[in-house]
């Protein structure tokens, strides 16, 4: 974003306010992108040792992280750029940021 008009007072409180949800956000999606990460690996180990009658719910569970292991990602990856695009437009504004904001647009 370009620098426009100076924002009021009010609009930058709630830029930097969006932000802040924003990142913490992106903090909690990391730690889901871990913990599916995880359930996958279980799923996986599981399938090896289960009985066939079993094997319908381990494939259900292998399902559903499968889905959410595609989608997450992809979320992570649209809520980083909004937050690279917040973070030009706060500097171009003069505009704080959160400390772990430019932190969090690396890729882990």
């Amino acid at each position: 974003m370009k620098e426009t008009s100076a924002p009021s007072m009010e609009d930058k409180k709630l830029l930097a306010e969006s932000m802040i949800h924003l990142a913490l956000g992106i903090q909690k999606d990391i730690v889901l992108i871990g913990t599916i990460q995880k359930l996958s690996l279980q799923a996986q180990s599981a399938m090896k040792s289960v009985s066939p009658m079993e094997i319908i719910k381990v494939k259900d569970i292998t399902t559903t992280a499968l889905t959410l292991g595609k989608a997450v990602p992809e979320d992570l990856g649209l809520e980083r750029n909004i937050l690279g695009s917040y973070i030009a437009y706060a500097k171009a504004n003069n505009i704080s940021t959160p400390n772990n904001a430019s932190d969090l647009l690396k890729g882990e």
